[in-house]
C-alpha cells in the first residue's frame, strides 16, 4: 500500500471524536493500550477502516472539526 498522506487522522482528533480511547478501541477491536502507541496519527490502514465505517466522522476530523 502507497502512503498517502491525506489519508493522515490525528490520533487525539480521532479520541476526541468517538468520546474516548475506550470507544476508539471497541471501534477498532482492540485494546486501549493498543491505541495509547499510536503516535500522532493513526496507522493508515485504521484511517481507512474509519472512512469506510464511518465517513461522517472521518470527514469531520479531515475537515479540522475536532482539532
Amino acid at each position: 500500500m502507497l502512503y498517502n498522506r491525506s489519508m493522515e487522522i490525528n490520533t487525539k482528533a480521532l479520541i476526541k471524536a468517538l468520546g474516548g480511547a475506550v470507544p476508539v478501541a471497541k471501534f477498532y477491536g482492540c485494546d486501549r493500550q493498543a491505541i495509547y502507541q499510536w503516535k500522532e496519527n493513526i496507522p493508515l490502514v485504521r484511517a481507512y477502516e474509519l472512512r469506510d465505517r464511518r465517513p461522517d466522522i472521518y470527514d469531520d476530523i479531515q475537515h479540522g472539526k475536532y482539532e
